[in-house]
């Protein structure tokens, strides 16, 4: 599984998140109470852009059909989402944040 530097913890805010696009894979990164989460950007129900959504504790809103997952596990909690996020590893080391990305 390749490891991937994304960004340095000075990059994103807490309570924020944003997208990112590694090796192809639209990825959603989010910090919050300084830790980090990733998940696929897309929402599982219509493919609707996460990181354009809303974002409270370890939940997150589509913003087309406001469709919830939390970001944590990738579970869809609310319809009209029912399949889960893919989740990812993410680490920091030396205030360096890496994402683990699957083999293709």
């Amino acid at each position: 599984m390749p490891r991937v530097q994304i960004c340095t913890v000075a990059d994103l805010e807490d309570n924020t998140m944003r997208r990112l696009v590694l090796h192809g894979q639209e990825i959603l990164l989010a910090k919050v109470s300084d830790r980090y989460f990733a998940v696929s950007e897309r929402c599982t129900h219509r493919g609707g852009p996460l990181s354009e959504g809303k974002l409270a504790g370890l939940s997150v809103t589509c913003p087309l059909h406001f469709g919830e997952f939390n970001i944590q596990t990738g579970e869809a909690t609310s319809p009209p989402a029912a399949d889960p996020l893919r989740t990812y590893n993410v680490s920091v080391e030396a205030g360096e944040v890496y994402v683990d990305l699957p083999d293709h």
